[in-house]
């Protein structure tokens, strides 16, 4: 779990529990959509696989993206380290 720069403490657990229900849904997804036969059905798997992994990717960056580069600018100076 990514850790808060300005706080120290880990990623809120709804954040979490909300990206583990993401990627298990877009596991899920994936395994069905080999199977399925009907091609509208297909269609809706596929709609909805996108849409998941978009919204966890999305999630992710917006969340990790501006610690990483938080904790790259302000890691050197030794009066901004937690």
């Amino acid at each position: 779990m990514p850790i808060n720069f300005q706080t120290g403490c880990l990623m809120n657990p709804i954040d979490s529990t909300m990206h583990l229900i993401g990627i298990g849904l877009l596991a899920l997804l994936s395994l069905v959509w080999r199977w399925l036969k009907n091609p509208r059905l297909k269609q809706l798997a596929l709609n909805l696989m996108t849409l998941v992994l978009s919204l966890v990717l999305g999630d992710a960056i917006l969340h990790v993206l501006p610690n990483s580069i938080a904790r790259f600018i302000y890691g050197s100076h030794s009066h901004y380290r937690p």
